[in-house]
C-alpha cells in the first residue's frame, strides 16, 4: 500500500501471544494469557531491572532474551495492523505488517530445534536455570532473639544472610541460602502468637501490675505513615507461692493492656478481660499486688475493690515496701529544704545544689560522719541483684560511716535526678555531705535519716523480700525512726509511714506470725484464726487501712486488735481492728489459709515466696515501654513484649563463645 502507515505502541499481549502461538497454542485467548501474564510480569520486570537470570525460570528467561534483544520494545511504533489485544486470536500476525516479528523468532529459538524437546537439551543452556525452592529452614530462636535485641526483619535479613555466605550454608539442591526479610518477618509473627498461646491454663495466684505512659507507635491512615503518641499500658505480672528465691523476684510477665483513664474501674475491668481472653486459670487467685496510689487501693474504687466484687472473693493487698520506703524521705525533703519546682528540680538550697554534677566536687578531708552500729552487711548475692544506683548508695553510705572514700567512688557518676527515682536523690545528698562544700544543717539531717534509716530498711527488704517478712519490716522501720531521729524529723518520718501502713493490716500481721520462728506467736495467730473461723464471714471484705501503733515493740502490736467480751452487739466474742475511716472492723483470715488446716504450723513455720515489693513489675513496664514503640497494633506489641520476655529467660546472663573451626 502507498499510504503511510500509522503507528501505535506495542502492548505486552502483542509480545505474548506470538511466542505462545509459535510454540503450538493455536487458539490463544487475551483473557488467559493476561492471567498467566500476571503472575510472570513481576518476576519478569525485576529480571529485567537487575539482570539475575538465576532466580527466573526458562519459560522467564525466554520472555526476558525477547525483552533483551529488542530492548526498546515498550516504546518502539507498530503498524495499525498489529494485533492490540482483545477478542481471540487464531493466527500469527503476518511478517509483512510486522517487522519484528522475525526478531523474536530468532531471540526465541534455542541453537536446537524448538519443536523436537528431545534434541534439546537443558544442560546446554547454563541460562536456562529452574526457580529455587522457597527456604523452609524454621528459625524461632534467631526470631526471638532478633526481637530480643531489636533488630529489624530488614537488618535481620542482611546479616544472617552474610553469615549464610560466610559459612557457606547451602541447602538441599546446592543453592545457597539467602535469607529474605518476609521470612523473619513471619517468623517473628508466628513465635509472638506461640508465646502468647502459652499463656492458656496458667493459673492466677498472685498478680502484680502497674501502668505508665508511654511513646508509642501508631498508624496514621490518612498521611500512610507510623507516628509516635502518648498512650497509657499497664503491665502484668504473676508471682507464684512456691517459686525459689530467684524466681520469686523474677515473676512472670504475661503482657500490658491499654488504658483509656487511670481509674479503678477502668484498670480492673481491663485486667479482667484480658486474662479472660488468655484463658487464664482464676480460681486459686488470692494476692493482688501494687503501689500505694488511691486508683489501686481505694477501699470503695480502687482497682483491689473492683476485682473482689467481679471475683465475688477476696484478695490479699499488696502494697510495694520499695515504694513506701521512699515517701519519708520525699516528705522530709520538701518540708526541710522545699518542695519540688518540676520533675528534676527542687526549690530549696539544698535542692539547686542537687541539680548539679556533685561527683566533680572534692572529697573533705574531716567530714563528718554517723555510727551505725547495726547497719546490714548485704551479701555478695544480693548485691549482683542491686541496680547501680542501689550499689552506689550502698558503698557511699559505708564511706560515710568509716570515713574512708576509695578512689574510684569519688568521681563515680551519679543517675539523673528525678522524683521517680528517689536512690539517686539520696545518692546525691551524701555524696554532696561528704564534699564539705553545703554547710546547712538541714543536709545532715537528711544524710542522717538516710544513713540511719532510709538505706536499712531498703537493704533488709533486698535481703528478705518475702511477704511475711513485710510487718517486720514496717516494724524496724518505725523503731529506727524512734531511735535516730529528732523530734521534727520524726513526726514527718511517722506522719508519712502512717498513711502507708498496708503491712500493718490484721491478715498481714496474721502471716507474718504464721510464718515466725517463735512457736508462741504461731500458736497466737492460730488461735485467733480458728476464732474467727467460728463466726460466717462474707465471700469479700472492705480492705481499710488500720491506726498505726508508734509505740509498737512486735509485729502484733503494730495494730490495735483485740477480741470483744463484753457487750451484745455484732461484734461480741468476735477479733476486730481499729481502722483510721471506720472505727472498729472485723478482722479477717488471710486468703492464703482460707479452708486450709492450721495444726501443721505449729510445728513448720508458713512459707509463701510471694514478693513484698513490685520491683519485677518494674522491670516489666521497661519492657512493655520499649515494645509499644517498635511495632504497631496492640497483638504486635503485646506479642513483642512476650517473645522479649522468653528469650531473656531462656539466654538469662552472658552467652558461652564457642570456636568455630
Amino acid at each position: 500500500m502507498d499510504c503511510e502507515p500509522q503507528y501505535q505502541p506495542i502492548t505486552l499481549a502483542d509480545i505474548i501471544v506470538p511466542y505462545l502461538q509459535s510454540r503450538g497454542y493455536t487458539t490463544v485467548q487475551h483473557r488467559n494469557v493476561h492471567r498467566a501474564v500476571d503472575k510472570l510480569f513481576q518476576s519478569v520486570r525485576q529480571a529485567c531491572k537487575w539482570k539475575n537470570q538465576q532466580r527466573v525460570t526458562s519459560f522467564e528467561l525466554n520472555l526476558l532474551n525477547l525483552f533483551m534483544v529488542n530492548n526498546s520494545n515498550f516504546g518502539t511504533p507498530k503498524p495499525c495492523g498489529a494485533s492490540a489485544g482483545g477478542g481471540s486470536v487464531g493466527t500469527t500476525p503476518d511478517a509483512s505488517s510486522c517487522s519484528e516479528q522475525d526478531d523474536f523468532d530468532a531471540a526465541e529459538e534455542p541453537p536446537s530445534d524448538p519443536d523436537s524437546e528431545e534434541e534439546y537439551r537443558p544442560e546446554d543452556h547454563p541460562e536456562d536455570t529452574p526457580r529455587r525452592k522457597k527456604c523452609r529452614i524454621r528459625l524461632p530462636e534467631t526470631a526471638k532473639m532478633l526481637d530480643r535485641m531489636d533488630v529489624g526483619p530488614e537488618c535481620g535479613a542482611k546479616i544472617l544472610s552474610s553469615l549464610c555466605k560466610d559459612m557457606d550454608v547451602r541447602d538441599e539442591d546446592g543453592h545457597r541460602v539467602v535469607l529474605t526479610a518476609s521470612k523473619l518477618r513471619g517468623e517473628t509473627d508466628r513465635q509472638g502468637k506461640e508465646c502468647y498461646k502459652q499463656l492458656q491454663n496458667l493459673k492466677i495466684h498472685g498478680l502484680f501490675f502497674d501502668g505508665k505512659k508511654d511513646k508509642t507507635a501508631v498508624r496514621n491512615k490518612e498521611a500512610k505513615r507510623n507516628d509516635i503518641e502518648t498512650e497509657s499500658h499497664c503491665s502484668l505480672v504473676l508471682h507464684y507461692p512456691d517459686r525459689t528465691m530467684e524466681e520469686k523476684q523474677e515473676g512472670r510477665y504475661i503482657g500490658h493492656i491499654n488504658l483509656e483513664n487511670g481509674t479503678g474501674v477502668n484498670i480492673a475491668c481491663g485486667i479482667m478481660d484480658y486474662v479472660e481472653a488468655a484463658k487464664l486459670d482464676l480460681s486459686p487467685w488470692e494476692l493482688l499486688g501494687c503501689d500505694g496510689t488511691v486508683s489501686n487501693t481505694g477501699h470503695l474504687e480502687g482497682v483491689h475493690a473492683h476485682l473482689q466484687r467481679i471475683l465475688k472473693k477476696p484478695l490479699f493487698l499488696s502494697v510495694c515496701l520499695l515504694h513506701h520506703v521512699e515517701l519519708p524521705l520525699r516528705h522530709l525533703v520538701e518540708e526541710i529544704d522545699g518542695p519540688t519546682s518540676g520533675p528534676e528540680q527542687f526549690s530549696g538550697c539544698i535542692g539547686k545544689l542537687l541539680k548539679t554534677d556533685v561527683w566533680e566536687l572534692p572529697v573533705a578531708d574531716n567530714f563528718e560522719t554517723f555510727t551505725v552500729p547495726d547497719f546490714p552487711d548485704v551479701p555478695q548475692a544480693v548485691k549482683k541483684e542491686l541496680s547501680n544506683d542501689a550499689l552506689y548508695l550502698l558503698r557511699v553510705c559505708i564511706a560515710i560511716i568509716t570515713g574512708i572514700v576509695p578512689a574510684d567512688l569519688k568521681h563515680a557518676k551519679i543517675g539523673k535526678l528525678c522524683q521517680s527515682r528517689w536512690l539517686t536523690l539520696a545518692s546525691r545528698l551524701c555524696r554532696l555531705h561528704i564534699s564539705g562544700t553545703c554547710t546547712d544543717p538541714n543536709l545532715r539531717l537528711l544524710v542522717n535519716y538516710i544513713v540511719q534509716v532510709y538505706y536499712k530498711t531498703y537493704a533488709n527488704i533486698k535481703m528478705k523480700c518475702t511477704l511475711v517478712s513485710g510487718p517486720g519490716h514496717l516494724l524496724n522501720e518505725i523503731q529506727m525512726i524512734r531511735e535516730h531521729c529528732e523530734a521534727r524529723e520524726r513526726d514527718i518520718a511517722l506522719k508519712t509511714v502512717e498513711y502507708n501502713n498496708y503491712f500493718a493490716h490484721p491478715e498481714a500481721i496474721l502471716l507474718a506470725m504464721l510464718g515466725s520462728d517463735d512457736e508462741s506467736d504461731r500458736r497466737k495467730a492460730i488461735s485467733i484464726i480458728s476464732d474467727i473461723r467460728g463466726f460466717s464471714r462474707r465471700t469479700t471484705r472492705v480492705f481499710l487501712k488500720p491506726v498505726l501503733n508508734r509505740t509498737a515493740v512486735t509485729v502484733f502490736q503494730l495494730a490495735n486488735i483485740k477480741k470483744f467480751t463484753s457487750g451484745k452487739g455484732r461484734l461480741s466474742g468476735q477479733w476486730v481492728f481499729l481502722t483510721q475511716s471506720k472505727g472498729w472492723q472485723l478482722v479477717t483470715e488471710p486468703p492464703m489459709t482460707l479452708g486450709k488446716p492450721l495444726d501443721e504450723y505449729l510445728t513448720t513455720p508458713l512459707k509463701i515466696n510471694y514478693p513484698c515489693h513490685s520491683q519485677s513489675v518494674e522491670r516489666a513496664v521497661a519492657l512493655t515501654s520499649s515494645s509499644v514503640k517498635r511495632k504497631v497494633g496492640y497483638e504486635k506489641q503485646r506479642n513483642l513484649g512476650l517473645v522479649k520476655y522468653n528469650s531473656r529467660k531462656e539466654y538469662k546472663g552472658k552467652v558461652a563463645v564457642k570456636r568455630f573451626g
